[in-house]
């Protein structure tokens, strides 16, 4: 799982917002969606 690619600063600026903040919420919808596009 890349949480910092380069052609989506989006999901590296939501990993830090749920890790910083401990944001368990954020961090399960950044992984569930980043999960559901790797399998398409």
């Amino acid at each position: 799982m890349n949480l910092n690619p380069p052609d989506n600063k989006s999901v590296y600026e939501r990993y830090m917002k749920g890790t910083i903040e401990s944001n368990a919420n954020v961090l399960t919808e950044l992984i569930i969606e980043l999960i559901d596009t790797n399998i398409e």
